[in-house]
């Protein structure tokens, strides 16, 4: 809603929805009462699904294939635990993300036969993926896209966020009452976060450039662990919380594992905090360890790749056996007799040329030993504690785990046997798997919560600045105009530097340099914005130098002016995304300037 003057006023409701990669949930408060935080665990067939009351649903989609449809093939049907419990019930052709994207069901004839329906989850590591090293990423049904899948779950859930809150508040609440907090892993690289801001604006949570649908307020993009540090601030009232103690929060999630340290700025119920170190993290989730566990699968069953291709909906609904087993285990346990589906007893037992291993009893069973239980876990957990071990220092107090898969218990004996003589507390707090979606609601109201962040990246502008003589290679050599009309030799592609790689950012910092034209005849100076994960970056041809965008700003000629005019431009470093901004210092009256905000660029 606008007011007269024609500004956004403030939003009522703020909702932070934490997207996650396997399992979803959100959490709403009315902005004139911050501390009355509303979170959901009444999701649609979730005890049908063999859930259990849980703060967040499946992060997953069940499409229909449209035959005749000449330009989308793909039909929504069902999202979350209603997508999950009619996947189970299909007795049709199913294509499903754990089977390898060319292998579609067979026909009698032995020939592939398009998949009626498919089942999508874990689609969220493919926006991770994009555009960085990291290869882990979940199979698509061909023509379909992270983009596309992320853009569909979004906007469903979105759907049904603003339904429960007008539940809960009045039916008066609309989408222009709503400001949203999309959280992301501190892992992600800045083409992800572009990504999710893009998916979330396609979805309808805030109003498009060219769109009026959706929220007016600007979409903030919070990091999960600081989140997570808000949340353990406020709910760990019984915690001894002192003005300069060091904190680690570790947000263990089901895709990937997300560590902040901060130093409290204040004692008591202050949440204000600065960044000690940069955030980091790993995919190195709770999924990891179920892929850990269907390998071990593989390793004992021949025929089990197989039988995934044949009958994904069986293996899905036994993995629930598997989460129950997983979140049981605690380091030790007798050995146990895990019953196998009928279908995969009979289909082991008809490939099976040779008797049956000794640690077998029959077809119908699998032996899980507590060795084959820590072979499973291990090197996930192993992978989480060298990420807690990088990230301590001498005087850290406590260490905060959070997340769903915090909830494992062999996860938190082994964090307590190899830290807990190096900190004064281990804590685990209530509700953990809704620590990040509260803690995002805290930070979407109120703006003393992270005061100062460590940089991840170097940020600049590229300039041509004057050329030095055996400092600058000659193929850098231009020439711009002085004003006495001489020749101005100048070294060009310069990175001028606002910010560097590992340097303290404060929120309310704003870095301004001031810019001349080359030329005498410019009246347009396009500024070009860097990022490098080098602290020492000269040129941005220099490897690893990255444009994150740019844009125009017109000025008055030298003959106009009768003097060269000068352009400051500003990064403000406030928000998780960089605002820039260029605009003239000494001709008109400095408001001609061009204010770019890069809302899909985040620094941090």
């Amino acid at each position: 809603m606008e007011s007269a003057a024609g500004m956004v006023e403030e939003s009522k409701v703020v909702v932070a929805l934490d997207f996650g990669t396997t399992f979803s949930g959100f959490a709403y408060a009315l902005r004139a009462s911050p501390e009355n935080i509303f979170t959901f665990y009444d999701w649609p067939m979730q005890a049908e699904g063999g859930g259990l009351p849980y703060c967040k649903t499946q992060t997953s989609l069940l499409y229909a294939h449209a035959e005749n449809a000449s330009v989308d093939p793909f039909q929504l049907e069902e999202w979350g635990w209603p997508a999950y419990v009619k996947y189970k019930s299909l007795n049709k052709s199913v294509f499903d993300v754990s089977v390898p994207p060319n292998s579609g069901a067979l026909s009698l004839s032995g020939e592939r036969k398009q998949p009626e329906s498919y089942f999508l989850t874990l689609f969220k590591l493919n926006l991770a993926a994009e555009g960085s090293s990291n290869t882990a990423r979940s199979a698509l049904p061909p023509g379909m896209t992270a983009r596309r899948a992320i853009t569909d779950y979004l906007r469903q859930i979105s759907r049904f966020i603003l339904q429960e809150v007008q539940n809960k508040f009045g039916s008066h609440i609309t989408l222009e009452d709503v400001e949203w907090c999309l959280t992301v892993p501190a892992v992600w690289n800045e083409h992800a976060k572009k990504e999710m801001r893009l998916c979330a604006e396609m979805a309808g949570l805030v109003q498009e450039q060219d769109d009026d649908a959706g929220s007016p307020h600007p979409l903030k993009l919070l990091i999960e662990p600081e989140a997570a540090s808000v949340y353990c601030q406020m709910k760990l009232t019984d915690h001894e919380w002192n003005k300069g103690d060091k904190f680690l929060v570790v947000d263990c999630g089901g895709g990937t594992v997300d560590l902040v340290l901060h130093e409290k700025l204040g004692s008591g119920s202050s949440v204000s905090v600065r960044e000690v170190q940069e955030s980091s993290g790993d995919l190195c989730g709770g999924y990891q360890v179920d892929e850990e566990f269907f390998r071990f699968l593989k390793r004992k069953i021949s025929c089990f790749e197989r039988f995934e291709r044949q009958y994904p909906a069986t293996v899905l609904a036994f993995s629930q056996e598997w989460e129950r087993m997983k979140f049981a285990y605690a380091g030790e346990m007798k050995d146990e007799h895990v019953e196998l589906p009928p279908k995969l007893a009979a289909m082991w037992e008809d490939c099976s040329t040779d008797s049956l291993p000794n640690d077998f009893i029959s077809y119908d069973e699998l032996l899980l030993t507590n060795a084959d239980m820590k072979a499973i876990f291990d090197p996930v957990v192993n992978k989480i504690l060298l990420l807690i071990s990088l990230r301590m220092v001498a005087d850290l107090k406590s260490i905060m785990v959070v997340g769903g898969f915090s909830a494992s218990p062999y996860l938190m004996r082994r964090i307590r046997e190899t830290f807990g003589g190096r900190v004064a507390a281990i804590v685990n707090p209530p509700s953990p798997g809704s620590a990040v979606c509260c803690g995002a609601v805290t930070m979407g109201i109120r703006s003393d919560t992270v005061v100062s962040r460590i940089s991840k990246k170097s940020y600049g502008i590229e300039v041509a600045i004057s050329f030095v003589d055996g400092v600058h290679p000659e193929s850098h050599l231009i020439y711009g105009d002085l004003d006495d009309g001489g020749r101005w030799e100048l070294c060009r592609e310069t990175f001028q530097m606002f910010v560097q790689k590992g340097e303290e950012v404060n929120i309310k910092d704003c870095v301004k340099k001031i810019h001349r034209p080359m030329r005498k005849s410019q009246t347009e100076v396009t500024i070009k914005i860097y990022s490098t994960e080098s602290a020492n970056a000269k040129f941005v041809t220099d490897p690893g130098m990255q444009e994150e965008g740019q844009f125009t700003v017109t000025c008055p000629s030298y003959a106009e002016l009768g003097f060269r005019p000068e352009i400051e431009t500003s990064m403000f470093f406030g928000h998780t995304d960089i605002e820039v901004s260029a605009t003239g210092t000494n001709f008109a009256s400095g408001k001609k300037g061009l204010r770019v905000k890069f809302k899909r660029h985040s620094i941090y």
